[in-house]
């Protein structure tokens, strides 16, 4: 190691003096490349080995490192510096020394969830160390950085997945089997539930030796309805048999990938399948967000088809019911609605479903035409 003497004989500069006084990093590339893929047993070992290598840097060697990231937020290269052992220094500001802890944060629980094969919510991640994460988009903005870089189809590799929030009723058990594991949970029969965790490559059974004749596959935005359709449907003595769901607004990724599923039975090909949301544009956007899926087909459900609700049924029940309320569209809503049915005329995905691609663009239309807005509350 060179003295302070000799370093001030080479150095002209006080900014070269700082860059040789500065300590030794140890660069780590986390992930791979992407044609590259890896398999779940290869996955623990491989965050096991980097977690391994960043502890003997502070611990054996007293280096600094610097862990680089491949793919940004929008795929640039990222790097997060750290220091011995505060994280922080003059060159590193608190919020790099953040960003950091929570990388090694999340990988060190990674790495334990994948060892004891258990699977592991975004919520009690979030949970585990809330001081740190502040809130639950950090975790999914870093999961969604950490399954990029390591060339992951989805963040379920991880086994950490987001918490259910889908309900649904069947008028038959469902069993839904994991292929890889051999695993299975069961959807009970005639009984409001959570729709269970489950993988793309699980299998749904239907358990029934005569399995009764669905009419209709109904799905709703809001939960109020659903329960509504559900304690109606239970009331009636010879009730329809049909399947009702619900995703309580914006759908999330499993209540969709389930309506998947469940339209490749064959024991549903003859029935109807329906969609209801409110007759405003954010309900519009929900209703398409269940049919079609931009990222991965087996998040769409093409035989979904919009039903209502319909602003022209409100504006004509508007005087024979009390609890119809209309609102004034506002610019924003405006703005909204003319660019979705640009991008519904320019999507060939919705256009295959002719039925649902006709009424969710005359449903458009008229909303704009009326320049109102109403919620399905006051219909069903």
């Amino acid at each position: 190691m060179k003295s302070l003497k000799v370093l001030t004989e080479q150095c002209l500069t006080k900014n070269d003096l700082v860059t040789a006084l500065l300590p030794e990093v140890r660069s780590v590339q986390f992930g791979q490349a992407d044609t590259d893929k890896f398999k779940h047993d290869e996955l623990a070992n491989y965050i096991e080995g980097i977690i391994i290598l960043l502890c003997s840097c502070i611990e054996y060697h007293q280096h600094n490192f610097e862990i680089i990231l491949k793919h940004g937020v929008n795929g640039k290269m990222h790097t997060a510096k750290s220091s011995k052992l505060s994280l922080i220094n003059y060159y590193n500001t608190e919020k790099t020394s953040s960003k950091l802890s929570i990388f090694l944060s999340l990988i060190n629980v990674i790495e334990s969830t994948l060892k004891k094969n258990e699977v592991r919510t975004i919520r009690d991640v979030y949970y585990g160390n809330v001081e740190l994460y502040k809130n639950q988009n950090t975790v999914v903005y870093w999961l969604n950085k950490i399954q990029k870089n390591l060339s992951l189809k989805s963040r379920n590799e991880l086994n950490i997945i987001p918490a259910q929030k889908g309900l649904c009723y069947i008028p038959f058990q469902l069993r839904i089997v994991n292929q890889k594991t051999g695993n299975y949970t069961f959807v009970a029969k005639n009984e409001s539930t959570l729709i269970p965790h489950f993988t793309k490559d699980s299998n749904f059974i239907i358990e029934e030796i005569e399995l009764p004749n669905i009419s209709k596959i109904i799905v709703v935005e809001k939960e109020a309805v659903y329960d509504k359709f559900i304690r109606y449907h239970c009331s009636n003595i010879n009730p329809e048999k049909m399947i009702i769901v619900t995703g309580k607004g914006y759908p999330d990724f499993l209540t969709r990938l389930f309506l998947n599923k469940l339209q490749t039975l064959k024991a549903l090909d003859e029935s109807s399948w329906e969609i209801y949301v409110d007759a405003d544009p954010y309900g519009i956007s929900i209703a398409t967000k269940y049919i079609i899926s931009t990222s991965d087909q087996m998040y769409s459900c093409r035989k979904l088809i919009h039903k209502g609700a319909r602003i022209s049924h409100l504006i004509h029940n508007l005087n024979q019911s009390k609890h119809i309320q209309l609102l004034n569209l506002t610019t924003r809503d405006i703005t909204y609605l003319m660019k979705m049915i640009s991008r519904l005329f320019n999507n060939e995905a919705l256009s295959h479903n002719h039925s649902s691609s006709f009424s969710i663009k005359t449903e458009i239309q008229r909303q704009l035409f009326f320049a109102k807005k109403g919620e399905m509350n006051a219909l069903y």
